[in-house]
């Protein structure tokens, strides 16, 4: 189980009306209570990028211009504000100097970015906390000609800073001990609202099993607070702040409890959905007070809002729509057994396996299902039909797992658990932006086999000699990113250890893979690409490098690797994948490493250990970031023993 909790820094003001951006408490609707181990992440950050580099901290210095006898300290300032460059930092504290005599030349060198500062014979310059800034040591004294140790970064200070929480054990910092959440990578420029979002949270321990309030902090490596001079984190929607039935009980207490269940269905911000939540909450108070139950009033209610809201929703659903609600499906066994795949490429996992291993009867029938249609325009027509004016579909899929893909029963007394971890709506969905996929009921369907007891005796006394095995075929997916501008791409050390037996590989926008409610995930494009190779210790398998060009329609081995890499060629069957589909939206390549050119037999191969590399080449410059998806196939043995212990022989 899992559930996030959003912390505006303006949201409890009339609670703390000392919160400011950089530190802030969070006051609740009500008390959480937990048991047993939690964990929590920061899956989510919105921020102003609205500090100054120079401010009231960092904007001074002195200096002392001996003349004979006589030598004075002055104190200098230079305007607080936002130095975009160095050179603009420089200027300002040229002009703080005293002109006549000139005693002090400070020069920057762009080639190096060091700063170099002449005090004539008699002078000192103290930088104070401004020396950082120019790549010196903070206080640094300058008498003579010196040269900056370091490089001088006008944002040296504001790279990074550290997000702080109450709700964590104290973790090692260093030399000391905090309640570090996360450490975010600054980014953007001034007036800019950034928002950083994680794949992967940074899971740590929870230490308060029981709160109402969440105290925040954001702090810079020196320690302090992060100056933010405007804006607030996460204002929130406009019927959130300042509605007086967000407290209280009574028809009060209706509306709160409307806002948890009717929100999800009702996410777009504005005036209009404040007015219309509004009259949601008095249609489910009015239901309550005649008797009918209040779940179904809201749901019902609920789904008339979102009718009259919009009568389209969205535009677009992706192709098996209940597959990518998930970025993750994590099976864990007894005694520690964790397949090595658990990562957010499981939608591209079952959306492969689904395209190449199913023809078109499965996909025009059985896999309907699970709303797989093609992404043509009568599929995506088809798909979205289904969720026309916010309506509750229902579906059904197999979980895409090894185990699962096995056909042998599991043995009594062993622990099976699946954790499921939902991928963001913009990867389910295309159209507007601020909707979301709500689930109304989840079930999980498993097959239970009530054995003979002569059986079961029959197995104990085969453990008592060997173990149980389960021959699988291990899936392991893997990302890469090519930079936009680039031409060329090469990765070594795919695949260290065990080959694979067989191998896919596509490219996506890079925008596409990370969530995007105007693009597809599954829209393989080829990018212009002209040469793909597969080395394995540095031989190209398991043909020479395929030499391509889409633009003249030279593809046709490229599209043949689909039906090699499956153990379809010259067989009567398909893929229901035509050549022009393959270049328009399925361009994936298939290499068939198998020492027989049969991954799909029964019978089992002997593994390879060696490196394997992938190479690419595109005939003109990507115009954006691309993501390369490597699908892999392994074969492998899970044993299980008398003591239920848990055995596998994955070697990479």
């Amino acid at each position: 189980m899992s559930f996030y909790v959003t912390l505006p820094s303006d949201s409890s003001m009339h609670f703390f009306p000392e919160n400011k951006i950089s530190h802030f408490k969070t006051q609740l609707p009500s008390p959480v209570c937990l048991n047993g181990e939690w964990e929590v992440g920061l899956s989510e950050i919105i921020y102003p990028h609205s500090w100054l580099n120079v401010n009231e901290t960092n904007n001074y210095f002195l200096y002392k211009a001996g003349d004979g006898n006589i030598s004075s300290t002055v104190k200098r300032t230079i305007d607080v504000g936002c130095y975009e460059t160095m050179l603009d930092i420089i200027s300002a504290v040229q002009l703080a100097l005293p002109k006549n005599p000139n005693r002090f030349t400070i020069i920057y060198n762009k080639a190096t970015k060091r700063v170099k500062i002449n005090a004539v014979q008699g002078s000192s310059l103290h930088l104070e906390n401004l020396g950082e800034l120019l790549g010196f040591k903070r206080n640094a004294i300058i008498i003579g000609n010196m040269k900056s140790e370091f490089v001088a970064d006008a944002w040296s200070n504001f790279s990074v800073f550290y997000v702080y929480s109450d709700l964590i054990s104290p973790q090692i910092v260093g030399d000391t001990q905090a309640l570090l959440l996360r450490i975010v990578r600054t980014k953007g420029k001034d007036g800019e609202t950034i928002s950083q979002y994680y794949d992967r949270p940074q899971y740590l321990p929870l230490v308060r099993h029981s709160f109402q309030t969440i105290q925040s902090e954001l702090r810079l490596n020196s320690g302090d607070f992060v100056p933010f001079e405007r804006g607030q984190i996460g204002s929130g929607l406009t019927h959130y702040k300042g509605i007086n039935f967000q407290k209280g009980y009574g028809i009060g207490g209706i509306f709160r409890r409307l806002f948890r269940a009717a929100l999800p269905f009702l996410v777009k911000g504005g005036k209009t959905i404040g007015k219309e939540v509004l009259m949601t909450g008095s249609r489910v108070a009015s239901d309550v007070l005649s008797g009918e139950n209040f779940k179904e009033a809201v749901k019902t209610r609920s789904k008339e809002s979102g009718k009259k809201l919009a009568q389209k929703a969205i535009d677009r659903v992706q192709s098996m729509v209940g597959k990518g609600q998930y970025k993750r499906k994590r099976k864990k066994q007894k005694n520690s057994f964790h397949p090595k795949h658990v990562n957010n490429t499981y939608p591209y996992r079952s959306y492969i396996e689904t395209l190449l291993n199913r023809g078109y009867d499965s996909k025009t029938s059985q896999l309907t299902a699970e709303l797989f249609y093609k992404d043509s325009d009568d599929g995506i027509k088809k798909r979205t039909e289904f969720f026309k004016e916010s309506a509750t579909v229902d579906m059904i899929g197999c979980i895409h797992s090894d185990l699962f893909h096995q056909d042998r029963l599991l043995l009594n007394l062993v622990d099976l658990k699946i954790k499921l971890i939902r991928s963001k709506p913009e990867f389910c969905l295309q159209g507007s932006e601020g909707f979301k996929v709500v689930l109304d009921h989840v079930s999980l369907f498993i097959r239970k086999v009530r054995v003979n007891p002569g059986v079961i005796l029959g197995h104990a006394k085969a453990l008592e000699k060997t173990s149980a095995k389960y021959p699988i075929n291990r899936v392991l997916c893997k990302v890469y990113s090519i930079p936009k501008g680039s031409m060329s791409f090469i990765q070594d050390n795919i695949f260290s250890g065990q080959m694979p037996k067989i191998l896919f590989v596509g490219c996506v926008d890079n925008e596409a893979f990370h969530g995007a409610f105007s693009k597809s995930p599954y829209e393989f494009k080829h990018f212009n690409l002209n040469f793909i190779g597969v080395y394995v210790d540095g031989q190209p398998v398991p043909h020479n490098p395929l030499e391509l060009d889409f633009s003249k329609d030279q593809y046709i081995r490229a599209y043949q690797t689909l039906f090699v890499g499956t153990d379809r060629m010259g067989q009567d069957r398909g893929i229901f994948i035509s050549r022009k589909e393959y270049k328009d939206s399925n361009t994936l390549f298939g290499f068939n490493l198998s020492p027989d050119l049969c991954s799909s037999g029964e019978h089992l191969s002997l593994i390879k250990h060696s490196n394997l590399q992938l190479e690419l080449k595109f005939s003109k410059s990507l115009e954006q970031t691309v993501c390369v998806i490597v699908f892999a196939e392994f074969e492998n043995l899970i044993e299980i023993n008398k003591s239920r212990n848990i055995l596998y022989d994955f070697g990479n």
